[in-house]
């Protein structure tokens, strides 16, 4: 799960590449075709672990967390529920 400001989920966000301090390519837009699970307010919910720098400027996309093994992709919102139940259980 990837948290940061709602309207910033699918667009390319305020992150910053830390050695060169140009915009990255950070965003839903940027994954690759077919690994957006869900969006929710505050978070989006991919198939693929990001590697997008963070700071901790406003702006910045948070790795909440991921899960340390294979899943199947959620093919329903009640999948995707039992998903962040076994997501809040491993944080």
């Amino acid at each position: 799960m990837v948290g940061g400001p709602g309207c910033a989920a699918v667009r390319p966000g305020g992150t910053k590449d830390p050695t060169t301090g140009k915009p990255a390519r950070a965003g839903a837009l940027h994954l690759p075709a077919g690994s957006i699970l869900a969006f929710r307010t505050d978070a989006m919910y991919s198939s693929v672990r990001p590697d997008w720098p963070y700071s901790g400027e406003p702006g910045d996309y948070l790795l909440k967390g991921a899960m340390s093994w294979e899943q199947t992709t959620p093919s329903n919102e009640e999948e995707l529920y039992v998903l962040q139940a076994l997501e809040a259980e491993e944080l």
